[in-house]
C-alpha cells in the first residue's frame, strides 16, 4: 500500500463540551490505534490524516501551512495532539505523514449535530421553525465530493505530497446559509421555513473560534485542485438525495 487513511473522529459538539477530557483522549486513542495498525500491516505506506482548521481556533488573521496550531476547543485540541503524535512518528521512524487540514465539511446523510446536518434533520422531521445557534458567525464550508477529489489526487501524486496541506472551500455567514436553506426548501418542497437563533444552543464564548482566515494554496499549485461545487448547488444536492431517499421527491 502506498497510503493509509485515518479519517475518523468524534465531532459531536455536546461530547466535546460536556466531557472534554474523555473526548480528547478518545480521538487521540483512535489516532494511536491507527498508527499501530499501520506499523504492523503497512509499514511503508504514507499516513494521510484528516485534520481540521479548528487547530487554529485561537488564532486571529491569516493562517497557512506554516502557521503553528493554537487550538481553542476540545475538538481542535484533539486534532492538534494527533498531528503531534504523527509528526513524532515521522521523526523517529520516517513515516512521512501527510496532515490534511480541512474546513467544515458538508454533504448528504451527515450524522452529526453540527449546523447544516441539524437543519436538515429538523426539516425532515417536519419542523418549519428551526432553532439553531449563533447565526452571526462566519464559517468556511467544503463539500465532501471536493474533499474526495483532493484525496484521490493526493494518492495519485503521493511522491510529491507535502507534509501539511490545507483544503478550503467557500466562506459564508451562517445567517446567509440559513437564508439559502430556506430559499431552496421553498423552491423544491414549497415549504416556508424560518431559521432562528436560540442563544441556549450557542457555544460558550470561550470555546468559539476567533476570526482567523484559513489560507493555503499548495493543493492548487501541486495538484491543480480547487473546489468545483458552489455552496448553493451543494445544498440542493443534499435536499435532492435525502429527499429521494425519504420518498419526498
Amino acid at each position: 500500500a502506498r497510503a493509509y487513511f485515518h479519517l475518523a473522529a468524534n465531532v459531536n459538539v455536546g461530547d466535546a463540551l460536556g466531557r472534554p477530557e474523555e473526548f480528547v483522549l478518545d480521538n487521540l486513542s483512535a489516532t494511536s490505534g491507527s498508527i499501530a495498525l499501520m506499523r504492523r500491516y503497512w509499514p511503508t505506506a504514507r499516513p494521510i490524516f484528516l485534520s481540521s482548521d479548528r487547530v487554529f481556533g485561537g488564532r486571529v488573521g491569516a493562517v497557512d501551512e506554516e502557521t503553528e496550531p493554537l487550538p481553542l476547543d476540545p475538538y481542535g485540541l484533539s486534532k492538534a495532539l494527533s498531528e503531534d503524535l504523527l509528526l513524532y512518528f515521522d521523526r523517529t521512524e520516517g513515516a512521512r505523514s501527510i496532515l490534511v487540514r480541512t474546513v467544515n465539511l458538508y454533504g448528504s446523510f451527515q450524522k452529526s449535530n453540527q449546523f447544516i446536518p441539524s437543519m436538515f434533520k429538523k426539516f425532515w422531521l417536519g419542523m418549519n421553525l428551526i432553532k439553531v445557534g449563533n447565526l452571526n458567525l462566519k464559517r468556511n464550508y467544503l463539500h465532501i465530493d471536493d474533499l474526495t477529489s483532493a484525496l484521490l489526487m493526493l494518492v495519485e501524486q503521493i511522491d510529491i505530497a507535502p507534509q501539511i496541506l490545507h483544503l478550503k472551500g467557500e466562506s459564508m455567514a451562517l445567517g446567509d446559509i440559513a437564508s439559502t436553506f430556506a430559499k431552496i426548501a421553498w423552491q423544491m418542497f414549497k415549504r416556508e421555513v424560518s431559521i432562528e437563533t436560540d442563544h441556549g444552543m450557542s457555544r460558550p464564548a470561550g470555546a468559539e473560534l476567533k476570526e482567523f482566515r484559513f489560507e493555503g494554496d499548495l493543493a492548487k499549485k501541486l495538484f491543480g485542485w480547487s473546489p468545483s461545487r458552489n455552496f448553493e448547488d451543494g445544498l440542493k444536492m443534499i435536499f435532492k438525495e435525502e429527499g429521494a431517499a425519504r420518498g419526498s421527491l
